[in-house]
């Protein structure tokens, strides 16, 4: 059994068939970290705990259980550093992979602090910012997106500035998917 295997499902359906051996092979697999999870790479440095069950069959695997983040970790996203203050990533579906997040971090960009709070399950996630001192969501988000403080200025568009950022990032993804599958 191979990872691949484990991850089938996620492809969509009608491109794989099914081997009878993987229906019948049940799936009872706990994945528990005897030491802390250790990611450390480019754009993350975390820690954590991951108490896991995989069970059902190879054809149809499903995750349960918990990895929580330990307080302290880090990720870079868009040149901005976030600092993990709490974090679980939650598998608690009956069937397939749908991890539910509920991660709460930390940056500083341009003299403002900035919490940035994630929950739900894609895409289903709702994000939640507050900074110090108080911004609206708007321009936390702009200061974010393009590293840009706030101004007074009445010409300035904060709006379009988002748009245009978040037209890029979603550009970004479509063709990071497409280079991929090539």
């Amino acid at each position: 059994i191979t990872l691949t295997d484990l991850l089938a499902r996620s492809r969509p359906a009608g491109l794989a068939v099914v081997e009878p051996w993987k229906s019948r092979t049940t799936l009872e697999v706990r994945i528990v970290s005897s030491a802390g999870l250790d990611i450390r790479n480019n754009l993350a440095r975390l820690t954590g705990t991951v108490d896991l069950v995989a069970r059902g069959t190879v054809a149809d695997p499903t995750l349960l259980g918990q990895i929580v983040l330990d307080e302290g970790g880090r990720i870079t996203f868009r040149d901005v550093r976030y600092d993990i203050e709490a974090g679980t990533v939650t598998f608690a579906s009956a069937r397939g992979f749908a991890p539910i997040l509920d991660i709460r971090a930390r940056a500083e960009v341009k003299g403002y602090d900035l919490i940035v709070s994630l929950a739900g399950t894609w895409p289903r996630i709702q994000a939640s910012f507050s900074a110090d001192p108080p911004l609206a969501d708007e321009t936390i988000l702009s200061l974010l997106l393009t590293g840009t403080a706030p101004t007074n200025r009445p010409d300035t568009d904060t709006t379009s500035s988002i748009a245009s950022v978040g037209a890029g990032l979603a550009a970004g993804a479509v063709t990071g998917g497409l280079t991929r599958g090539t």
